[in-house]
């Protein structure tokens, strides 16, 4: 074989090893791109949704996590005391189930491992901040409810719910007073207002009158008012802004199905 024809046939080789290389490359980085995406499935009340992700970028895992702060809302805390009757105090009110409650979802959250960009985290943060805020206000009401005392513990952020704290500590005519004025506005946003009075008046000419008076205080006034007070996650990161964020996890979005309203 000549200089000439081996110089040629070693080029021809090159190339054809390079065109094979290149192919092969080309073969690989399609596969891998394929392997990058992958499906997710979730629903509201309504819809059954599907989204493509870059399995890269978030994790299957990181996606339920997201999915269940930002839309499932089950790591809230539900348990909270129900009092409308003095008896309701001794009957109705289980303290346990909120520390129960408060351990289990405290320890859920915590561990929810979202992606680790500004947004996840603050929203993290912020839901951490609320369940703790919640939990405090709630065992608070418990403890307030068979021991007015406890209210001192409390400090609300709500300027009304700190002005129950006094009327309740003080008890006698001054609770008496505001039961009245607070029955009164009941009255006025109830649809049978005739209903509210006749059951305050009933119980006002009850022997057991304050302890009426004290249930209502601290149920339709101090509970109300210093549930207000309470920071929530949804103030900070309002719905449109979480959605937004949650369908930047994806490629893109579709709805598979929906059921009627």
């Amino acid at each position: 074989m000549t200089g000439s024809s081996l110089v040629a046939a070693t080029t021809f080789s090159y190339l054809r090893d390079m065109k094979y290389i290149l192919i092969m490359a080309f073969v690989l980085t399609t596969l891998n791109a394929i392997a990058q995406k992958a499906v997710y499935k979730w629903e509201d009340e309504l819809c059954l949704y599907e989204g493509t992700y870059d399995a890269k970028k978030v994790t299957k895992a990181q996606l339920k996590a997201c999915y269940r702060l930002a839309l499932q809302n089950d790591l809230d805390i539900n348990t909270s005391p129900m009092v409308f009757k003095p008896e309701d105090i001794q009957s109705r009110l289980q303290p346990e189930k909120l520390e129960e409650e408060y351990a289990t979802k405290n320890e859920q959250l915590k561990k929810l491992e979202l992606p680790q960009t500004p947004f996840w985290k603050g929203f993290k943060a912020a839901k951490l901040k609320e369940q703790q805020q919640r939990y405090e206000f709630n065992r608070s009401a418990f403890k307030a409810y068979k021991e007015v005392n406890a209210l001192k513990e409390y400090q609300s952020k709500n300027a009304a719910a700190q002005r129950y704290t006094t009327i309740l500590l003080a008890g006698g005519d001054t609770l008496l007073k505001e039961w009245k004025e607070l029955r009164k506005k009941m009255a006025e946003r109830n649809g049978d207002p005739e209903r509210i009075i006749r059951e305050y008046e009933a119980r006002l000419a009850s022997p057991e009158r304050l302890n009426y008076a004290f249930v209502d205080v601290m149920t339709f006034g101090w509970f109300n008012s210093a549930n207000e007070g309470i920071e929530l996650a949804a103030d900070i990161y309002p719905s449109e802004m979480v959605n937004k964020e949650w369908k930047k996890l994806f490629i893109k979005t579709k709805t598979i199905h929906c059921d009627e309203p």
